[in-house]
């Protein structure tokens, strides 16, 4: 099973596009997923339709994917990032070093009071789950940005940018593919 992480702007722009991405990835070969960051980014849309639009995938074919861990008193229990027994899954010393990195180059700890999330805070879960797993984003300032997911990508990291593709030359199952073998990855 291939896990693909979604970063919250590939929702604008699938609900946009219209673009069946179930279809795109079938679950017989991929699970798509969000962090509970993501997640907790897309709760205060205010486009009902939009919103709709996006609880309808969560609801039925995106998992929503969060770490391990204990409880942390910095948030409420309906913001609590981790998982416990049954729903977190590990992470290991690679990832936690490089979330560590990211953490002090990226992480602004001044919280959003519309999704109370840290600057930059979902970015780094994304960047450092692109470590083991794809991950696709619809950054428009791809290569200018100097942010978690850019700075993932510049190490090699499975960060899709999906900036250029153009549904009428190309699905997006194999956009993504491309750019991944692009880089050197293997692929379905």
């Amino acid at each position: 099973m291939i896990d693909i992480y979604l970063d919250n702007n590939v929702f604008d722009f699938l609900h946009e596009t219209q673009i069946d991405i179930v279809e795109e990835f079938p679950k017989e070969l991929f699970r798509l997923c969000i962090s509970k960051e993501v997640k907790f980014e897309t709760e205060p849309i205010q486009d009902i339709e939009k919103q709709q639009f996006i609880q309808n995938l969560i609801d039925k074919d995106i998992a929503i994917s969060s770490l391990f861990g204990s409880i942390d008193d910095r948030h409420s229990p309906n913001k609590q990032r981790v998982g416990g027994w049954d729903e977190g899954v590990w992470s290991d010393e690679e990832d936690e070093l490089y979330r560590a990195e990211l953490n002090k180059k990226f992480l602004v700890e001044i919280k959003n009071p519309k999704h109370d999330l840290y600057k930059e805070e979902a970015d780094i879960d994304l960047a450092v789950r692109s470590i083991k797993n794809i991950v696709l984003t619809f950054d428009k300032k791809e290569h200018k940005k100097k942010g978690p997911l850019n700075d993932a990508y510049e190490k090699g990291y499975k960060v899709v940018f999906l900036t250029g593709f153009d549904a009428s030359k190309v699905t997006l199952n194999s956009f993504v593919k491309l750019k991944l073998k692009e880089r050197g990855f293997e692929t379905w």
